[in-house]
């Protein structure tokens, strides 16, 4: 049985959970910075996904796990 949105993709490979203590708080990360040339190359993979129709999928926040 697929998940929603991705068909042919079991629902045990598509989705996680993550065991989180009850009471913990969020922790930012560090904004990651890249040189020129790593821009570049991350920009031509960007590019190509999004070229060859690649879907953006996002995590909802406050949503509960199974």
């Amino acid at each position: 049985m697929g998940s929603l949105g991705m068909p042919g993709i079991p629902r045990e490979v598509a989705e996680h959970s993550l065991e989180i203590r009850a009471g913990s708080k969020p922790v930012k990360q560090q904004l990651r910075r890249f040189d020129e040339e790593k821009r570049k190359i991350i920009g031509e993979e960007i590019h190509k996904l999004l070229t060859a129709g690649s879907r953006r999928f996002t995590i909802p926040t406050g949503v509960d796990g199974p």
